[in-house]
């Protein structure tokens, strides 16, 4: 990479990171899980991960 970058290649714009937060609901996207079972699962883990990391989950898309 460094090579490139001294002949005059910018590569920044093309390695971007495409994933960007999404608008959609997390609980929404969990409450199409079945069976419950796993839907009650996701949203215990969901919790979990929220309380350890201090932050909201956001779906990335």
């Amino acid at each position: 990479m460094t090579r490139l970058l001294r002949i005059g290649i910018d590569l920044s714009k093309e390695m971007a990171n495409k994933t960007q937060p999404s608008k959609d609901s997390v609980a929404d996207y969990l409450n199409t899980e079945e069976p419950l079972q796993k839907e009650e699962d996701c949203f215990q883990f969901l919790h979990l991960m929220e309380k350890l990391v201090g932050e909201k989950a956001k779906l990335l898309g």
